[in-house]
């Protein structure tokens, strides 16, 4: 977001041209700003209203700005620019990666946008800078400071410019940012439900912090409880987390559900698949609903990005050979073992998925080599 400073200088050097190739001349908005098509608006990635925002945008400054008057181009040298003021949404500020944002010739900077803000709306940031030309080229021997957007104060250039300010101002692209409503992601309930601390680890550990906080979906996570996963040991879960990127991924993938899938939209016997590339078996007792054994505690937390179920067990896929099980003792009281055809068949049946059905309700998928 930062990129407003930069970008003015560098609109310069680069003509009309906003995104310039690395070393040359031109700024570089963050990834997700939307430039339009004459480079003379730039939007910038939104923000959202109490979270903190930090962007940045890189540019490269030449030691000329060149400028179109009356159909002839003018290399006028650069000396110096400075970033006077930025109209940030309340809440927020701009800083520079230089001592007074001062910018020189031939260097590459940057200007950061950053804090939590506070308000909602459309914002246009309205930056202001200082710059130092040198005039030679128009005849001038010598140094001319004005002011971006500039509005015709200093009577020299206004006399190379015959008072048409549009060669400089035209480079000067208008600068914008949206503050949005709060966000309310599957992270973002994950984090704030107090009941899941070791789900909110584990996915940080797993690197899926991004992909559940994201628009990439929608999704539906069935998160366990950590009074779930204190039914996992304590040798396998820390097994689990010293993995993050190998099993501790794949165990969590087995929670996500690509698209959303309502708790109404579940029915007795359907498969439901996940991230992982594993399916859960749904089976529902006395209008309980469960997953692979878990049972949804409380269903059809509405995300921005999905749906969360709070599930009272983590599903381990039964592939990663694990015999521990994660369901309470409570209900391990075990009738009988169905295949995947619903056929019974003995408990101790090897080779094919088995599905253990417990008196409670619940559904233990696995398999026995």
């Amino acid at each position: 977001m930062k990129n407003f400073c930069l970008l003015l200088f560098i609109a310069f050097t680069c003509s009309n041209i906003l995104f310039c190739q690395d070393n040359e001349p031109g700024f570089y908005p963050p990834e997700g700003s939307i430039v339009s098509e004459d480079g003379s608006e730039v939007i910038l990635p939104s923000a959202y209203l109490q979270d903190m925002y930090n962007e940045t945008i890189s540019f490269y400054a030449s030691d000329v700005i060149t400028i179109d008057i009356a159909g002839e181009p003018f290399d006028l040298p650069f000396l110096s620019a400075i970033i006077t003021s930025v109209n940030a949404p309340p809440g927020m500020d701009y800083d520079c990666n230089t001592e007074g944002c001062v910018f020189l010739p031939n260097s590459t900077g940057e200007v950061t946008l950053y804090g939590i803000p506070e308000t909602l709306g459309d914002y246009n940031l309205s930056l202001t800078a200082q710059v130092t030309i040198n005039a030679e080229p128009l005849g001038l021997d010598l140094d001319i400071e004005f002011n971006i957007p500039y509005d015709g104060t200093n009577i020299l250039l206004n006399l190379a410019l015959a008072d048409d300010y549009s060669p400089i101002n035209s480079f000067v692209p208008e600068f914008s940012l949206t503050v949005n409503p709060e966000t309310n992601t599957i992270i973002d309930i994950v984090v704030d439900s107090g009941n899941h601390t070791t789900l909110e680890t584990a996915v940080i550990a797993a690197d899926l912090v991004e992909t559940l906080s994201s628009n990439y979906g929608p999704f539906t996570l069935f998160a366990p409880t950590d009074s779930a996963f204190s039914l996992i040991s304590p040798n396998l879960l820390s097994s689990l987390l010293s993995d993050p990127m190998g099993s501790l991924s794949y165990v969590l993938s087995n929670h996500i559900h690509v698209g959303s899938l309502l708790n109404s939209e579940l029915s007795d016997g359907i498969m439901v698949p996940t991230l992982a590339g594993t399916d859960l078996l749904v089976s529902i007792t006395d209008e309980e609903v469960f997953l692979d054994g878990a049972k949804i505690s409380i269903a059809d937390i509405q995300a921005d990005n999905g749906v969360v179920h709070v599930i009272d067990a983590v599903m381990i896929p039964s592939d990663l050979g694990i015999n521990e099980s994660p369901l309470s003792t409570d209900d391990l009281i075990y009738s009988h073992s169905v295949d995947m055809l619903g056929k019974r068949v003995s408990y101790n049946v090897t080779g094919i998925i088995v599905f253990d059905i417990y008196t409670s309700g619940k559904v233990l998928k696995r398999i026995r080599f």
